[in-house]
C-alpha cells in the first residue's frame, strides 16, 4: 500500500481474535464489491479518478493479504487472540472499510447481526490506536486520512478531535464537511 509521507510508517499493536481477523477479510474489498461499475469507470474517467480507484484497489488487496497472513499464523500457531502490528495505512484502511461499512446503508443492510456486532466492537480498537499515535505522528495519520473517501475522512477526523480540512473548492470560510 502506497505511503503517502516520506517517513517510514509509525505501528501500533491492536490486539485482535481470529474472528476480528475474519471480519477484516471481509471488509478489506468493500469498495470492490462494485467491480463491473469500476471497470466502465477506469475506461472513461479523468486520469485522477482512475488513480483513486487504482489506489483503492492496491489498498483493499493489501489490506486482505494482511488479514489473511496474520488469521493463517494464529491458526498454524493455535493462538485465539493476539496483538497485531499495524501501521498507520493499515490502520486507517481497516477503520475507513470498518466505519463505511457501519454507517453507509447500502453496505450496512448487507451485514448480519452477528457481523455487525463484531465489526462495532473492532472500530473503536483503531480509533484509540490512532489516537495513541496522534502526538507524535499527526502528519502522517492527518496524510493517510486525506486518502479516505470525503464522509470517511470527516467522521475520522471527528472522532480523533482534528479539525476539518479546508477545501479549496468550497466557497470561502466553509470546510468538506458540507460533501
Amino acid at each position: 500500500m502506497p505511503n503517502t509521507t516520506d517517513s517510514p510508517p509509525a505501528t501500533t499493536v491492536v490486539h485482535l481474535s481470529q474472528r476480528d481477523m475474519d471480519s477484516l477479510v471481509r471488509v478489506a474489498d468493500i469498495y470492490m464489491s462494485i467491480r463491473p461499475i469500476r471497470s466502465l469507470i477506469r475506461f472513461t474517467a479523468p486520469l485522477a479518478m482512475r488513480a483513486r480507484i487504482r489506489y483503492v484497489a492496491d489498498e483493499s488487496k493489501f489490506l486482505k493479504r494482511l488479514a489473511r497472513d496474520t488469521r493463517a499464523s494464529m491458526r498454524a500457531s493455535r493462538e485465539d487472540e493476539r496483538d497485531v502490528p499495524l501501521t498507520i495505512p493499515a490502520l486507517v484502511g481497516f477503520w475507513g472499510r470498518l466505519l463505511a461499512s457501519l454507517r453507509t446503508p447500502r453496505l450496512r443492510r448487507r451485514l448480519s447481526r452477528s457481523e455487525y456486532e463484531v465489526r462495532d466492537a473492532l472500530h473503536p480498537r483503531f480509533q484509540i490506536a490512532l489516537a495513541d499515535l496522534l502526538p507524535r505522528c499527526r502528519r502522517q495519520i492527518e496524510d493517510q486520512l486525506a486518502t479516505r473517501r470525503p464522509v470517511e475522512e470527516i467522521w475520522m477526523r471527528e472522532a480523533l478531535g482534528l479539525p476539518q480540512r479546508i477545501s479549496l473548492d468550497a466557497p470561502a470560510g466553509r470546510t468538506d464537511t458540507s460533501s
